[in-house]
């Protein structure tokens, strides 16, 4: 197995949090090809995040509600009545 080698900013004067921020900036280098192999991933870990919860947030619709509210459509005719 291959690792990755990371090019860090070389000094004693970097703060942690300067640091954290160069090995993260370091990893989405590495990473630039394979963004498209971690959309599983972080949506996976969306849900279970949101399954987690103990409540439903705030924002979100009623459970009998339908999907879209229906919209006007402007060239759409009235249909005859028999």
């Amino acid at each position: 197995m291959r690792g990755i080698a990371l090019a860090l900013p070389a000094g004693e004067d970097m703060r942690a949090g300067e640091r954290a921020l160069a090995l993260w900036h370091a990893l989405l280098a590495a990473e630039r090809g394979r963004f498209a192999l971690w959309l599983p991933v972080f949506m996976g870990a969306g849900d279970a995040f949101y399954f987690a919860l103990r409540a439903e947030p705030p924002g979100a619709p009623p459970r009998n509600s339908p999907p879209h509210a229906p919209l006007p459509c402007p060239t759409c005719r009235p249909m005859p009545s028999r």
